[in-house]
């Protein structure tokens, strides 16, 4: 499988997940009412976004939970002004110098400088070095919102004098030093025991018995016909192979994963 059938793999999972909310179901519920009654795909839409704030999935603070009612509302420049305020009370004995300093001293630019000139200085053959290496770009790692007990995500800055597929290779081995195992589990992309999930949960009272009956008259839709104990002998099978997939996925995935992101977790 490629690289994007897996990324592929894994948004699909993820949205199996997400069919099983039961919010998202009854949502889905009145699409289908209002597509019945000769909605538009218009009206759908517009539907689904306005359902999807009352819910709190569709909006900025799904990103940025931070951003309160009382702040959403706020005047910009009584904002600005606040957040200024905030600022220079933390830092009120600071100068704008104090920041620049900070910064370049970050940058690195003068250790380079410095070494740049000594290091063509003792050169035999009066060749300099190479340019700034930070020009080249870079990756690093760094948390969600500034707190070092956050999970963190991994960046990537690639400039015009970037070599891409080195940088990209040093971000592929940080994204693995960072992240939860379960992140990248194969698990984490069965399609199929996302949407197992989703059957399951869906319907309270259905059994993984129920579940196989679904998946074989989809498969062979031809096998009710071929007589009861032939189905029964392999809804049977197709029951066992189920729990089996989401005993292992229960296992080596789910509870591994929630583990590994969950608050209480290193």
């Amino acid at each position: 499988m490629t690289r994007r059938a897996r990324t592929q793999s894994k948004l699909q999972s993820l949205g199996q997940l997400m069919g099983a909310v039961p919010d998202i179901r009854e949502l889905r519920d009145e699409v289908c009412e209002l597509l019945s009654q000769g909605g538009t795909d218009d009206q759908a839409r517009a539907l689904a976004i306005k359902r999807g704030k009352a819910l709190g999935i569709v909006g900025p603070k799904t990103l940025i939970p931070s951003l309160t009612r009382k702040l959403m509302r706020m005047d910009f420049r009584t904002f600005l002004h606040n957040l200024a305020d905030e600022i220079a009370n933390k830092y009120e004995h600071k100068k704008v110098a104090d920041f620049a300093d900070n910064l370049w001293g970050r940058i690195g630019f003068d250790e380079w400088f410095a070494d740049y000139v000594l290091t063509w200085a003792k050169n035999p053959d009066g060749e300099p070095g190479p340019f700034f290496e930070n020009m080249s770009g870079r990756v690093w790692t760094q948390p969600v919102n500034g707190k070092k007990s956050d999970l963190e995500n991994v960046w990537v800055l690639i400039t015009p004098f970037s070599d891409p597929v080195a940088l990209l290779a040093e971000a592929n081995e940080e994204c693995h030093r960072v992240l939860p195992d379960g992140t990248w589990s194969q698990y984490g992309a069965n399609e199929e025991a996302h949407r197992l999930m989703r059957l399951k949960v869906e319907d309270p009272d259905r059994s993984w018995g129920d579940v196989a009956e679904i998946l074989l008259d989809e498969k062979e839709p031809h096998l009710r016909e071929m007589g009861q104990a032939l189905f029964a002998e392999r809804r049977d099978m197709e029951r066992e192979r189920i729990e089996v997939l989401m005993r292992r996925f229960t296992n080596e995935y789910a509870d591994s994963f929630f583990e590994e992101v969950s608050a209480e977790s290193d």
